[in-house]
């Protein structure tokens, strides 16, 4: 039955990404553009990705990620969206443009949504020295709080089912890494 319910989310996320990628024409048809034409490499950057949707705890919400390529400026950055499950409204960005966030969430209550981003409080740090952590957000909205400050960062958690914990996993960290943390302690730079 859950399986099922997955598989309906993930249909509705795509229908709704399509239909932001190719709406109707309005009234006026190009017919330069009506025509038939070969898929080109620039087309494959025009779909988004859409991965991981999470239905929330009452099965009101879904929330899922959509990772977009800006060829310009040669990146990608991945956005926590959140729709109704009814499909009766809009998709909501729960995250802001500018740090990519991914794998969301749920709390068991469903009043949180927590995820994966690698920004940083104040942004204080270069961007290549940032590492995923575990950040959350009121599901009213808000400024995302972190949960974890994980020196080489978060690859994937999950909640406990209380909701007053969470299991991480994480990676043992690199020679490096436990240099720069000890002379950051003693308060040098590395």
């Amino acid at each position: 039955m859950k399986f099922h319910r997955l598989i309906l989310v993930f249909v509705l996320v795509l229908t709704w990404i399509t239909a932001l990628l190719f709406p109707q024409p309005s009234g006026e048809v190009n017919t330069s553009s009506s025509e038939p034409r070969l898929v080109v490499i620039e087309d494959q950057f025009k779909i988004r990705s859409v991965r991981d949707p999470q239905i929330s705890p009452e099965g009101d919400w879904v929330a899922y990620s959509v990772t977009a390529t800006d060829v310009k400026e040669e990146k990608s950055e991945t956005r926590i969206w959140v729709a109704p499950f009814e499909g009766n409204s809009k998709a909501i960005p729960f995250t802001a443009e500018g740090n990519s966030s991914s794998r969301p969430r749920w709390d068991p209550n469903g009043q949180y949504l927590a995820f994966l981003s690698a920004r940083n409080k104040g942004d204080s740090q270069e961007r290549s020295d940032k590492k995923s952590q575990v950040w959350t957000l009121f599901r009213g909205g808000g400024e995302a709080q972190q949960l974890t400050e994980v020196q080489q960062g978060v690859q994937s958690f999950e909640w406990s089912p209380d909701g007053k914990k969470l299991v991480r996993v994480i990676r043992d960290p690199s020679p490096e890494e436990i240099a720069a943390a000890g002379a950051k302690k003693e308060g040098k730079k590395y």
